[in-house]
């Protein structure tokens, strides 16, 4: 999904003109028919099959004749292999339920938790959070398509992936990977940016050995012995990361750069 996805802006950014916006168009097509997320793809695709500066009518029918081709691709897909467009309904599932460390699904935790206290409906309350996170998320993307240089389609499309990602109720381990390649090419500051993306390919690969990849039962491990190994792993890595590792230590940052120099002169 993420690899035919950034080939497919990666072919309308080396020609920003009809051929590199249909090969673009093309490959992000196949990429939605994965999974329907890297939609968010298609109209900075059309941005960079627009053109630099170009005229609002001109973006509005580059934007429109993208989505008309890339529809009339998936339900050409969709006659072929007998599914339509039924696929869609069952690849959007996960946004049906939450997890815990979702800021979106934390938040509509505790509100299902009050509205059942006060009104023994919480689950309305629930989705009503959901749904205002899927709003945010949409109105991100909205703001990003059109607000922002043309120079920054990269860092505006990476906000955009981020926002639909980070402001949904379900956000599976993996899901934080889809977003490295493109803050990547973009460019990362070695400050909070990196720590955060430390931080968190730290949790989520401890969290996904703990209990996404579901290896523990097989060791003949009970659950409790599994968290605790998993944490002492986290726990480890965390300290390596940050007090030893010459790349990436933050602590002592000042000496850190100092000594860099010395070194260098």
């Amino acid at each position: 999904m993420v690899a035919l996805a950034l080939f497919g802006i990666y072919a309308a950014a080396i020609q920003r003109n009809w051929k590199g916006g249909l090969i673009g168009a093309t490959l992000v097509t196949l990429s939605i028919g994965i999974k329907p997320i890297t939609l968010v793809f298609l109209p900075f695709i059309g941005l960079l099959w627009a053109g630099r500066r170009a005229s609002w009518p001109r973006r509005f029918y580059i934007w429109a004749l993208t989505l008309a081709y890339s529809m009339a691709l998936l339900g050409l897909m969709g006659l072929i292999n007998g599914f339509g467009f039924g696929w869609v309904a069952a690849m959007s599932t996960p946004g049906t339920v939450f997890i815990w460390y979702a800021p979106i699904g934390l938040i509509g935790f505790l509100a299902m938790i009050v509205g059942d206290a006060l009104t023994s409906n919480g689950r309305v309350w629930m989705d009503v959070v959901h749904t205002i996170g899927t709003v945010l998320s949409a109105l991100v993307v909205l703001v990003l398509m059109f607000v922002g240089r043309d120079a920054k389609i990269f860092r505006r499309l990476a906000w955009a992936f981020a926002a639909l990602v980070l402001l949904a109720p379900m956000i599976q381990a993996w899901y934080v990977v889809w977003l490295i390649p493109l803050f990547a090419i973009t460019g990362i500051r070695s400050d909070w940016q990196l720590d955060t993306l430390f931080f968190l390919t730290a949790f989520f690969t401890i969290y996904a050995v703990a209990d996404q990849l579901d290896v523990f039962p097989y060791l003949d491990l009970s659950l409790i012995s599994a968290r605790v190994i998993s944490a002492i792993v986290a726990l480890t890595f965390g300290v390596y990361l940050w007090f030893f590792d010459p790349a990436t230590k933050r602590l002592f940052r000042s000496r850190y750069r100092a000594d860099m120099h010395t070194s260098i002169i």
